[in-house]
């Protein structure tokens, strides 16, 4: 659990509107939002990856390619995916503050027959560990939530919150163990010193921090036998652009929010008219900021049933911090939570194309991480959008040199080529499986026995070629 802000006493769940969700986009997504040339980019980034723009599920009955589907399908997304959650509402320093929770746990008493027939039978399995774990837990504090999707094409997507400390890994570590080795494909946060995908064999074969070290090798430790994927693209590795331990973070020259500013006032016009200037942008910034005296003051957190639920902080027009998404997700951690969302949407989407093995995907975050991703898996537009309104952290990879921030000020003055590589950046995806001659029953897990090995979509490379002639061969609505 990261630190917050926290409400000890208990208000009163009542079921969150079908349209919650859809009211907050419609706020957004205004006629001058959408004319911005950021917005036609990200639609056109979209509609090459095969994304939907708005929320989808794999039974919709207003879309007439989902009405044939089983009743298993309906019963799924009617109890579970089409859902918007549950809310509570309680004070907080005089104000009223809304919580919104996505666990299954909030709005069902248990995993009621009907519905678990309706499931297949790992995903049951998963349900079941997870209601067996508040029961067991719910009176020690430490329980995160859980929250689930069903996407097109079938697939399952469980967003499991994490604690990153060894002590909380080692009291709930068979618990997790038991969830992760249902999965096909387990998701961990990236370590933001690391490359994108570095963390992975740097887990496996070298830390001893007891988190998710620990993690991935107990999972295969009880039977995980499918491959590890990082989805975050958190790259501090060369520059901290959005969080150090000084709590007037980000610590940065003026010129680098004025080549910002000019980057947003080019291709989003609309935030910049907004946020107003390069001065504004700063304050904005701070405000979104990961460090953790800004998180202790806006992000909110309470225990509700024995779950542990975040209030998120958002900013308006105004810089007031507001409890849902206003369009204005700016920093380090919207944009990894929108890029995971990107990069879940494309597993999902590899799987439905038939290019992986249909599986249930099990992404392990920070409990801070699980609302927002949430949201963006279920508008993939305004998850695009928000990581192209961040592009310096798509092309930090390519563009940072250590300690200099002024390496990466092209990214705010961007061509079509450079719009490519944010492309190919937003395309790519990481994943690694411990490898060994033979099968992995009847050994310990651990860097010594089974070496971490990358490992990749069949034809994803190719696909990537043939979607980059295409991309060069086509107009990319640049403004002039």
């Amino acid at each position: 659990m990261e630190s917050s802000a926290e409400i000890s006493h208990e208000p009163k769940l009542k079921p969150v509107p079908f349209d919650r969700d859809e009211k907050v986009v419609e706020k957004i997504l205004t006629p001058e939002y959408l004319n911005q040339p950021g917005a036609k980019i990200a639609m056109k980034f979209l509609d090459i990856l095969g994304l939907p723009y708005g929320q989808c599920s794999s039974f919709d009955p207003e879309n007439p390619s989902t009405k044939e589907k089983s009743s298993n399908e309906q019963i799924l997304a009617e109890e579970l995916t089409n859902k918007s959650g549950t809310a509570y509402d309680t004070v907080y320093e005089e104000n009223n503050i809304s919580f919104i929770s996505r666990d299954p746990r909030h709005f069902l008493e248990n995993l009621d027959p009907k519905l678990k027939a309706s499931m297949p039978p790992k995903l049951a399995n998963i349900f079941q560990n997870e209601f067996a774990h508040h029961k067991a837990k719910k009176d020690d504090g430490g329980v995160m939530p859980f929250a689930y999707l069903r996407l097109p094409g079938g697939i399952d997507v469980i967003l499991k919150g994490y604690t990153h400390t060894a002590s909380w890994q080692k009291e709930h570590g068979e618990y997790l163990a038991n969830t992760a080795k249902e999965a096909g494909i387990v998701c961990i946060e990236g370590w933001e010193d690391k490359k994108f995908g570095d963390s992975l064999k740097y887990n496996w074969e070298e830390s001893d921090k007891g988190d998710y070290d620990t993690l991935m090798r107990e999972a295969v430790g009880y039977g995980f036998g499918g491959v590890f994927s990082e989805i975050d693209m958190r790259d501090t590795s060369e520059i901290y652009v959005d969080h150090k331990e000084d709590p007037d973070s980000p610590d940065l020259p003026d010129e680098f929010f004025q080549n910002y500013y000019k980057y947003l006032d080019k291709f989003f016009h609309e935030d910049a008219a907004k946020i107003g200037n390069s001065e504004n942008l700063k304050e904005i910034l701070k405000k979104l900021s990961t460090t953790p005296s800004n998180i202790s003051t806006n992000e909110l957190f309470t225990n509700i049933q024995g779950i542990g639920t975040y209030s998120h902080a958002y900013v308006d027009k105004n810089f007031e911090i507001q409890r849902e998404m206003t369009g204005l997700e700016y920093g380090q951690r919207f944009f990894s939570d929108a890029m995971a969302a990107l990069k879940l949407l494309q597993i999902a989407k590899e799987m439905e194309d038939g290019r992986m093995e249909k599986d249930i995907i099990v992404d392990f975050e920070g409990d801070l991480h699980l609302q927002a991703k949430y949201f963006f898996l279920r508008n993939p537009f305004l998850a695009m959008m928000t990581v192209l309104k961040n592009p310096h952290f798509i092309l930090m990879e390519k563009l940072a040199k250590k300690d200099d921030v002024s390496s990466i000020y092209p990214a705010f003055s961007p061509d079509k080529e450079m719009f490519a590589d944010m492309f190919k950046q937003i395309w790519r995806l990481e994943f690694a499986r411990p490898e060994k001659e033979g099968d992995r029953t009847g050994i310990e897990p651990g860097p010594k026995q089974m070496p971490m090995k990358k490992f990749e979509i069949p034809g994803r490379k190719e696909a990537l070629e043939a979607v980059m002639k295409k991309f060069t061969a086509e107009p990319l609505p640049l403004p002039v």
